[in-house]
């Protein structure tokens, strides 16, 4: 059975508070919308159902339900807001909702121009769904005109296991957010901006949030752009996940760079065997990966690399001591004034920092035994801070051209190595590492809604 209602008032599905989970919505007029506004509801029920809804103007808005009792599901729906992209005219607060039970469905919302909405949930929390597909467009990401997108709001929430969330985002001062629970899943959020900063614009940065509950998840982020502000926020609970964040800026806007948090294990959660990745470009950044509470046999992971001036790089990971388990760190930096901090609790465990430029500072700690930790600087007047507690551990310190470096061991049968030349001078001690290796890359799920019919567009 299939149910459709079409009306000249727009309905709304209710706009998404980024900070707060998003509720479900009921659709209601929208009092903002102009006269004649498009608005259409579309409810199915059954399996393998087709759905295409393609709107053009603005304030106009679209819902779909698909799904039935079985939970079979293999639905497919579209939901397309041009704006005035055909028109020539403008585009804005449109709405887009789609709603889907069951395994194995496919969703996509395009939205053009500014201030949009757009929500995606499938599975609806039964935990039983699987092999679901959910696809966020918003700006003119087709059309000649991509710098024709701010203020817009994607939001991607699914359960169960195989599903794959993407959402793409241009120009500036955009939010997405997707939430998974579930394994075996896959997110990603691409938010590119072409405008370069104006004074007094809107130009605030974009927003990207990634939560996922489960084993074996992978979540990557990536913002570039012209502009700076940018904020990546990747939260993990449970094992063998991935997490990859990249941003790129060319300005730092009113000395505001981009933010990059990845938290594995928070909230009490053990950690086990998870990857966390950061790589920015810019001024003014900060990046930040915590790794809490792996058990006794886990290998956590975790790299940095920042290029650019003023930024800093943070690495906290903890590790029970009663197994074989251990943590790898890897801070990368190439610039001026960069500030690099690491802290790693347990046994085992191993660093690697680097920084090439001057007046960079290092700051790390190592609790536990048996750690090994690798420090080095190029440039001019650096600085480095290294503390080690309990037995077992070797630090290296090695720096060039006029450094500074203090090193503290507290325990039994530590070992400590300092090598200082310069500046113009010395030669270069070699000290062996583990391969940190790379981060997997993301492949783009093949997402595209079949036809509903020939000929209708």
């Amino acid at each position: 059975m299939k149910k459709v209602i079409l009306s000249a008032a727009a309905l709304m599905c209710g706009a998404i508070m980024f900070g707060q989970t998003p509720l479900p919505t009921q659709v209601t007029p929208n009092p903002l919308a102009p006269v004649g506004a498009n608005a259409a509801e579309a409810n199915q029920t059954g399996n393998g159902q087709l759905l295409k809804i393609k709107q053009i103007g603005y304030f106009n808005s679209a819902k779909t339900t698909q799904g039935d009792g079985t939970g079979a599901g293999m639905n497919e729906a579209l939901i397309d807001q041009l704006g005035g992209y055909l028109t020539g005219g403008v585009g804005e607060g449109n709405t887009g909702e789609v709603r889907q039970l069951g395994t194995v469905n496919e969703g996509a919302i395009q939205q053009r121009s500014y201030d949009n909405n757009a929500r995606v949930d499938q599975g609806q929390t039964d935990h039983g769904s699987s092999a679901n597909k959910a696809r966020i467009e918003q700006g003119d990401v087709h059309g000649p005109n991509e710098t024709a997108g701010t203020g817009n709001v994607g939001y991607i929430a699914q359960d169960g296991i195989d599903n794959s969330a993407k959402t793409k985002q241009t120009n500036d001062n955009n939010d997405a957010w997707t939430d998974q629970d579930g394994n075996h899943n896959q997110a990603q959020i691409r938010q590119t901006s072409t405008d370069a900063p104006i004074a007094g614009g809107v130009d605030e940065g974009q927003t990207a949030k990634v939560v996922q509950h489960g084993n074996t998840n992978a979540s990557w982020v990536d913002q570039d752009g012209h502009g700076a502000g940018n904020e990546a926020y990747t939260t993990q609970v449970g094992d063998n996940n991935i997490a990859v964040q990249k941003q790129f800026s060319t300005v730092d806007w009113a000395n505001h760079g981009n933010t990059a948090t990845i938290e594995q294990g928070p909230f009490g959660h053990i950690s086990n065997n998870a990857y966390a990745t950061q790589d920015q470009e810019g001024i003014n950044q900060d990046a930040t990966i915590k790794q809490y509470n792996g058990d006794s046999d886990s290998q956590n992971r975790a790299r940095q690399y920042q290029r650019g001036n003023a930024n800093e790089a943070d690495i906290t990971q903890t590790m029970d001591n009663s197994g074989h388990g251990v943590n790898y760190a890897n801070q990368d930096q190439n610039g001026v004034l960069n500030d690099a901090d690491l802290v790693q609790d347990g046994k085992n465990n191993k660093a690697y920092q680097v920084q090439h430029g001057d007046r960079n500072t290092v700051d790390s700690e190592q609790d536990g035994n048996g750690n090994k930790l690798n420090t080095w600087q190029y440039g001019n007047d650096n600085y480095a801070m290294t503390q080690q507690n309990h037995d077992n551990n070797a630090a290296l310190i090695v720096q060039y051209d006029g450094q500074s470096a203090v090193l503290t061991q507290s325990g039994y049968e530590n070992s400590a190595n300092i090598f200082q030349a310069g500046p113009n001078g010395g030669h270069e001690l070699l000290c062996v590492f583990p391969a940190f290796g790379g981060h997997p890359d993301y492949i783009d799920p093949v997402l595209e809604v079949q036809p509903v019919c020939q000929n209708c567009d």
